[in-house]
């Protein structure tokens, strides 16, 4: 009796080892990344053109957290700069698609508000708030993990709830907190100095070591975004585009990943973004 339950122990432990563990099993991955929803949260992007050269930009930098302090699970702020040791190449094409008109300007979706697309950062809250107002049409989520000591592997995934027509673009940016640098490319020109009633006040002119947040520092897509195929607008389709990068130069602490959907169109008056998303480095996003 007793060597008859010793051979059926050894048969249990045979059977159980045996098993497939897929959960530590490398041949099948575990997605962080649900299902595509049937709604999605309208959020919105705030791009600030900005510089270090640039008195008032300051005031600007303050606009974009007051937002994002307000909608904190919606709003995302990037900060595009321009005459500094932070300019990248896509503000040339963004100046070239919808004229900057000064600093700091900035756009709200890239959505036209009173009449414009470019608006003064007194604008810019009014028009975030219209943008989180309306119903999304699609959605983003966004896996994210260190490769290796200094590059990154990043997955931005696209889900739609109705059927959309049109030149539908996926853009991916790298953005970086706590920016800074040594002389007149870093340090923050500071207008707001003998102005008791700034936050700035008394802090100098420049700002010597200011921290510069949201600061753009690579596009993952094209400048212009990268089309979505119209074949992979269906209303629950997953579609998953996959970046290895270099994040060389860059504080991996410091680094997020925003994607965002927008439809392009012909004038800077018609382009604009449908949804955004964003994510710490190393982390993962789901739809939401």
């Amino acid at each position: 009796m007793k060597k008859l339950v010793y051979v059926i122990a050894i048969i249990a432990v045979a059977v159980t080892g045996c098993k497939k563990d897929t959960k530590s099993d490398p041949t099948t991955p575990v997605s962080p990344i649900s299902a595509v929803p049937a709604t999605f949260t309208q959020k919105t992007l705030v791009e600030e053109f900005t510089g270090a050269w640039c008195g008032y930009c300051p005031d600007g930098a303050t606009k974009i957290q007051s937002i994002i302090n307000a909608h904190p699970e919606t709003a995302i702020g990037v900060a595009v700069h321009q005459g500094d040791g932070m300019e990248i190449s896509l503000y040339t094409e963004l100046d070239n698609t919808f004229t900057v008109t000064g600093f700091p300007t900035g756009m709200v979706s890239r959505k036209v508000y009173n009449g414009d697309v470019m608006l003064d950062r007194g604008q810019w809250a009014g028009a975030a708030s219209g943008v989180l107002a309306s119903t999304a049409k699609c959605g983003l989520a966004i896996e994210s993990a260190l490769s290796g000591t200094d590059s990154a592997a990043i997955t931005v995934h696209c889900g739609f709830n109705e059927v959309l027509t049109g030149d539908y673009r996926l853009t991916v940016y790298l953005i970086e907190d706590s920016v800074t640098g040594t002389g007149a490319q870093y340090n923050q020109r500071n207008y707001y100095n003998t102005d008791a009633s700034s936050p700035f006040y008394q802090l100098g002119d420049p700002m010597v070591g200011y921290k510069h947040n949201h600061v753009l520092r690579k596009v993952l897509t094209a400048d212009a975004g990268t089309v979505i195929p119209a074949a992979n607008i269906i209303v629950g389709t997953d579609y998953k585009v996959a970046f290895n990068i270099p994040l060389t130069g860059m504080n991996k602490a410091n680094v997020h990943v925003i994607a965002f959907i927008t439809k392009y169109g012909t004038t800077a008056l018609t382009h604009k973004v449908e949804n955004v998303q964003e994510v710490k480095l190393d982390d993962d996003k789901d739809w939401d």
